[in-house]
C-alpha cells in the first residue's frame, strides 16, 4: 500500500533527473534527515523531501507535534497514540507532522472513520494561528452524513483567540461535494490532499475536489501538515508527506548545512 502511495506523491509533486533516493545516494542530506525522523526518506530533491510512514512503529510519533484543534476549542480528546500499525485520534484532537513547508504539500494516507462526524487532514501556519485550511470528510452542516469539504478557516474579525469557540469561527467554503457512498464508519478509504500556493486539490476515493483559496484566508508562507477529529474518533495509516523545507525549519533542526552544502 505505501508502494502505491508513494508513486501518488511522486505523480502530485513530480521529481526530476536530480532527484536524490533513499537507496541511491546515502549521503550527508539523507544522514541528517535519518537522524532527523523516524519516517522512512522515500526521496530527497534539494529541499524537497518524501517521507513515509507506516505507524508499525510508535517512535514515529516523535515525528509529530500536538496543534490545536481546527474548531479552535481547547483539546479534549485523549493523546495521540500508535496502536495495532495506525495513529489514533480520539475527542476534540489534532496532531500535525513537524516537517514545515515554504512551498507546496503533498500527502496521502489511509483514514478509517470510527464516527460520522469531524474527520480529515488541515494545514496550519507553523506558529499556529487563527487561520488554516481544512479537509473534512464528514461536515457538519451536511448532517454529518459525508461530505467532501475543503475550507479556509479563521476567527471572525472582531474576535480574539482567547475567547474562541466554534460560534466564532468563519468558514469560508472553497469547495463541498458528497461523500456518502464513497466513506463508512470502520473501512478505510486512500485520501490525497495537495496544497501549492493557493491551489487546493482534496481526494477521497474516487471524489476528487479542488478550488482556490485565495481571497478567503491570508496567505501562508509557510505551512505544516495534520490530521484532525472533532468530538469524533479516527485512526491513519500509510502517510507518504512531501515538503518544500524551509529556511526557518532547516535553522531551527540545525539542517541547512547538510541539506545546502551536500
Amino acid at each position: 500500500m505505501v508502494r502505491t502511495l508513494v508513486l501518488l506523491a511522486a505523480i502530485a509533486f513530480p521529481l526530476g533527473a536530480q532527484e536524490t533516493t533513499a537507496r541511491s545516494k546515502p549521503g550527508k542530506t539523507r544522514i541528517a534527515l535519518d537522524r532527523a525522523f523516524r519516517g522512512r526518506i522515500v526521496s530527497i530533491r534539494k529541499r524537497r523531501v518524501t517521507i513515509a510512514y507506516d505507524f508499525e512503529d510508535a517512535q514515529q510519533l516523535k515525528d509529530f507535534e500536538e496543534a490545536r484543534p481546527p474548531r479552535l476549542l481547547a483539546a479534549t480528546g485523549k493523546p495521540a497514540r500508535i496502536e495495532d500499525g495506525r495513529l489514533v485520534l480520539e475527542g476534540s484532537a489534532s496532531i500535525r507532522h513537524r516537517m514545515e513547508s515554504a512551498g507546496g504539500i503533498a500527502a496521502t494516507f489511509q483514514v478509517r472513520a470510527g464516527e460520522l462526524k469531524n474527520v480529515g487532514a488541515v494545514v496550519t501556519e507553523p506558529v499556529l494561528s487563527d487561520f488554516y485550511i481544512v479537509y473534512n470528510l464528514f461536515d457538519y452542516r451536511f448532517n454529518m452524513r459525508g461530505a467532501m469539504h475543503i475550507a479556509a478557516v479563521g476567527l471572525r474579525e472582531d474576535e480574539g483567540a482567547e475567547d474562541a469557540s466554534s460560534g466564532l469561527v468563519n468558514f469560508r467554503d472553497i469547495f463541498s461535494g458528497s461523500l456518502r457512498k464513497t466513506v463508512q464508519v470502520g473501512r478505510d478509504v486512500a485520501v490525497e490532499v495537495r496544497k501549492e500556493g493557493w491551489k487546493e486539490f482534496f481526494r477521497a476515493g474516487d471524489v476528487k475536489g479542488k478550488g482556490s483559496s485565495k481571497g478567503k484566508t491570508k496567505e501562508m508562507a509557510a505551512c505544516k501538515f495534520g490530521f484532525f477529529v472533532h468530538e469524533s474518533s479516527a485512526s491513519f495509516d500509510d502517510l507518504v508527506l512531501t515538503c518544500d523545507l524551509s529556511d526557518e525549519y532547516l535553522d531551527l533542526e540545525g539542517l541547512r548545512a547538510e541539506i545546502d552544502g551536500r
